[in-house]
């Protein structure tokens, strides 16, 4: 990815980066750091030490027992702090991640986060129903549930996690309740509104829900839930969740996603060298395909990747957007996503890009 530092990428650095890493940490915290990490990197750092500097690590090294996630981010976190200071990489984005998912489920469910605007195109008068403001929120909300599971769509749980993203839009007037098939469906067929310019851009950025029987529109939100609803943040599509993330890094003049077309992963570079094993069993969502164990036969020649170069933290001011990614994120890929790795290990996000 474009001006992304890795960890990995101590295997490639100059001389003199690998001696200010050296310098700045402790032995301990150099033996933490290369803990089962590859011989590539660990010769990186054998070959640019003295003697007596690479006896002391290697016994370091060998004196290290149970692995401790902890001390070993701990020393990622500050040799990244390390190679941050060098001149050559003051414009460069560094990995970062989550301490681990009991972190990111606080993040999730108890940090205080910031409110954030409403995305898309909406006038100050369209209703939002929240979750916590409507009336029998919580039979509404058992009535998407079972209408997600009866479709096959829309529930996505957090690895090894009892907490739950599940859609919520109800028609402020009428009070329907929409399932996440009918809220696919229909921004990839919305309305056409004729404020917006072209229809994909209406597609791109137009958020809204809108409810037929009523001629109304709304804007729907995504539920973290856990023994209860912990949070509720703007719902939004997938095409709209990455094109708002991509706004948004554009702002800093940071590329990512689609931005980049180095990013894109079109159908003659699947299940190559370049992509994780897991790929091939992840869940797919497309519209009108989800929960597939594989690349059903029929949508082969539609679909697309796009290289997942967004790094989950980097987003904790803007909790829509982290979680509608999280909630796009194919679930074998959403440990990296949360510990910062998706970028090492070219995660990709499937879908079609219009």
């Amino acid at each position: 990815m474009q001006n992304v530092f890795i960890f990995e990428d101590l295997a490639y650095v100059k001389d003199e980066v690998i001696r200010a890493v050296a310098e700045g940490m402790a032995p301990d915290e150099l033996a933490w750091a290369l803990t089962r990490e590859n011989e590539h990197i660990r010769k990186r750092f054998f070959n640019d030490l003295s003697w007596d500097d690479l006896n002391l690590l290697k016994k370091k090294l060998h004196e290290i027992g149970a692995p401790d996630s902890q001390k070993k981010k701990a020393a990622h976190k500050k040799i990244f702090a390390l190679v941050g200071g060098l001149p050559e990489y003051k414009n460069v984005r560094f990995q970062q991640g989550f301490d681990d998912q009991e972190d990111f489920e606080w993040f999730l469910t108890d940090a205080p986060l910031p409110e954030e605007a409403v995305y898309g195109f909406s006038q100050t008068d369209t209703p939002w129903p929240r979750f916590f403001e409507t009336h029998d929120g919580a039979r509404i909300l058992q009535e998407i549930t079972a209408k997600n599971k009866a479709d096959g769509f829309g529930i996505g749980r957090l690895p090894n996690s009892a907490i739950q993203l599940v859609n919520f839009a109800v028609c402020p007037k009428c009070g329907r309740a929409f399932s996440f098939k009918e809220l696919a469906y229909y921004y990839a067929h919305p309305r056409q509104d004729p404020s917006c310019k072209t229809p994909v851009d209406q597609i791109r950025e137009d958020t809204r829900m809108y409810c037929s029987a009523c001629k109304l529109y709304f804007i729907p939100s995504l539920l973290v839930v856990g023994r209860k609803v912990e949070r509720e943040v703007q719902g939004m599509s997938r095409l709209q969740t990455l094109y708002f993330i991509e706004q948004h890094f554009a702002r800093q003049d940071v590329r990512v996603l689609s931005s980049s077309e180095a990013n894109f992963v079109r159908k003659d570079k699947f299940h190559t060298k370049i992509m994780p094993k897991e790929t091939a069993s992840v869940q797919l969502f497309l519209s009108g395909i989800a929960d597939c164990t594989e690349t059903p036969a029929v949508s082969k020649a539609l679909v697309k990747g796009i290289l997942n170069d967004v790094f989950l933290k980097e987003l904790e001011e803007k909790p829509a957007l982290a979680c509608n990614l999280l909630y796009y994120t194919p679930p074998a890929l959403i440990p990296n996503l949360i510990e910062g790795a998706n970028v090492a290990f070219n995660d990709p996000v499937f879908g079609i890009w219009q």
